[in-house]
C-alpha cells in the first residue's frame, strides 16, 4: 500500500521537526516536504501535491488561514490545522473549519 504523502508547515523549527518525526514514525505516512510560512506552504502544495498538509495557524508572511484559503482555491488538499492558544490567534481559530466545510464535496449517498 502506498503511504499518504504529508507536507508539514510551521514557523517553529522545533514544531516542524516534532510533527514531521511523529508523522514519519507511522509507515502509513511519508513526509515529502516542510515549510516555514504560509506562502511557502501554498507553493509546495502546488508543486508536491501532498495527500495531506499539517499546518500551523499563526505564521509569518501569510498566516495559516490565508494559506488554507489559497490552497483550497488553487489545489484543494486536505489540511489539518494546528494552533496554540494565543491572543493573536484566538479570534480566527474556528474560521478554518467553516472554510474547509464550505469547500468540501458531498459524501456519496450510495456505495
Amino acid at each position: 500500500m502506498k503511504a499518504f504523502t504529508v507536507l508539514v508547515v510551521d514557523d517553529s523549527p522545533f514544531m516542524r521537526k516534532l510533527v514531521g518525526d511523529l508523522v514519519a514514525g507511522d509507515a502509513a505516512f511519508e513526509v515529502v516536504g516542510t515549510a516555514a510560512n504560509g506562502a511557502d506552504a501554498v507553493r509546495q502544495v502546488r508543486e508536491l501535491k501532498p495527500d495531506i498538509a499539517v499546518m500551523d495557524l499563526e505564521m509569518p508572511e501569510i498566516n495559516g488561514l490565508e494559506a488554507l484559503q489559497r490552497i483550497m482555491a488553487e489545489c484543494p488538499t486536505p489540511v489539518i490545522m494546528m494552533s496554540a492558544v494565543t491572543d493573536r490567534g484566538r479570534g480566527i481559530r474556528s474560521v478554518p473549519f467553516s472554510l474547509a466545510l464550505s469547500t468540501s464535496s458531498a459524501s456519496p449517498t450510495a456505495l
